[in-house]
């Protein structure tokens, strides 16, 4: 039924709360998982600001790294349970990226914890969640995190 399973993490211990359930969904369907980091975009200067850009290039660099390594985890321990997974970082607005990332990865599913913290629709879901389930006809597997 589910082939590829898109899995966008923000790198909290919230959103891996959706990991585990991910990772039962792939060994039974003997799908492939595509996590995603969606990181903010580089920095956009206006004509007249400076800024410190070796140090900025030095910051945005570490800063991948340990996105990288992040992600490396979660793979590996995919792995080690026989998942074949795929790590993306791609930067932009999250849930326009999240949704080209689908498409392009030809994704059957996208699953991820929410934020949402009180009973008011959108931050029942929150707004990530929100904007996916507003704008995909793909079937999400939200986990209510609180």
């Amino acid at each position: 039924m589910y082939k590829n399973i898109l899995l966008p993490l923000d790198g909290s211990k919230r959103a891996e709360a959706i990991v585990a359930h991910v990772e039962n969904m792939a060994m039974h369907y003997n799908a492939k998982v595509c996590l995603l980091r969606v990181d903010d975009p580089p920095l956009m200067l206006g004509y007249d600001e400076v800024i410190d850009e070796p140090s900025y290039r030095k910051q945005r660099e570490q800063h991948k790294k340990e996105l990288e390594m992040y992600l490396a985890s979660i793979r590996e321990k995919l792995e080690e349970k026989g998942i074949q997974t795929r790590v993306l970082i791609a930067a932009g607005p999250v849930v326009k990226t999240i949704l080209n990332i689908a498409k392009e990865e030809k994704i059957d599913l996208i699953a991820m914890a929410s934020h949402g913290i009180d009973l008011s629709y959108q931050r029942l879901f929150g707004s990530v969640a929100i904007g996916l389930l507003e704008n995909t006809t793909l079937p999400l597997l939200l986990l209510r995190n609180t």
